[in-house]
């Protein structure tokens, strides 16, 4: 099996040596990594050329958002002879022996077209992040560790090519937030097994998700109602639908009752249901600190 990894950064340049250095001490190495320069406007690329000048680095020249880089990425790979891809967020730092658990799982679950090492499922329209492990290990056995799943975080995920080929890359209209569910439901109910581990091999960072006291980041929020409204709606499903609504209604009330920013929280869910609604996609919003 011939792996490509796939690492989307911007602007971190340190947290992403510290990624790249973890990747490149797999126990089992990646055939070729490929590293997507989302518009990085810090010194990333003089690091990569000093540190890592081996490395391939493709640039994008602007902040595309995950789903759109990874797109990258993984179409610059095509005719290469690569069998699956190893995605990776540049903020998270793979044990020695992930890569090598992910492909015995593939290897010994011939069902999978995907297997992660989070995920979680779509109950009644309701998504179910599943965190612990315990929870994983109710769900059904794809294979011997793997369990079954609707969706999958596509940070450390191993995506076999016959994925690609039956629905393309991840989604690069979102921008941000909701790429994982979207490509994770896509493969699914393209008829492909979707599959997780039952151990978390990855230590995720998660830097960017929260902003001191505040809790997300406002663009955050907005993405996130947003690119959920939109694929609800499109999936046409009335439980979706009823789900994500229910959602933004839980997201409303926390912000009316939020102790700071209770008007800018509103405001960046409400917009967000309106652009998801009119299908107002892409880099809408300016990614900030705030």
């Amino acid at each position: 099996m011939r792996i490509a990894s796939i690492v989307v950064t911007f602007n971190r340049s340190r947290i992403l040596a510290e990624s790249l250095g973890a990747l490149l001490a797999q126990t089992r190495l990646p055939d070729h990594v490929l590293v997507v320069d989302n518009g990085c406007t810090d010194d990333t690329t003089a690091m990569l050329a000093r540190d890592f000048p081996k490395l391939e680095v493709v640039s994008t020249g602007e902040n595309l958002g995950y789903g759109a880089g990874l797109a990258v990425g993984m179409r610059a790979c095509q005719g290469r002879g690569i069998d699956a891809y190893w995605l990776m967020d540049d903020d998270s730092r793979p044990e020695s022996g992930a890569l090598e658990e992910l492909v015995r799982a593939l290897e010994l679950t011939p069902a999978a077209a995907v297997v992660a090492l989070r995920g979680g499922l779509l109950k009644g329209g309701v998504i179910r992040h599943l965190k612990d492990p315990r929870a994983v290990e109710r769900c059904p056995r794809l294979g011997p560790g793997v369990h079954s799943v609707d969706f999958v975080l596509v940070d450390g995920a191993l995506i076999l090519q016959r994925a690609v080929d039956a629905v393309g890359y991840p989604r690069e209209d979102l921008f941000m937030m909701m790429e994982d569910i979207e490509y994770g439901l896509r493969i699914t109910r393209a008829g492909l097994a979707v599959g997780v581990l039952a151990c978390d091999l990855m230590q995720r960072r998660n830097l960017g998700q929260h902003s001191g006291r505040s809790g997300a980041p406002l663009w955050r929020r907005y993405y996130k109602t947003r690119n959920h409204v939109r694929i609800a709606l499109e999936s046409r499903s009335p439980a979706m639908i009823a789900g994500c609504a229910a959602r933004q209604l839980r997201f409303l009330i926390a912000a009316a009752l939020a102790p700071r920013q209770r008007v800018a929280r509103m405001h960046a869910i409400l917009t967000g249901l309106r652009d998801g609604i009119l299908g107002r996609m892409g880099r809408t919003l300016e990614p900030s600190g705030d």
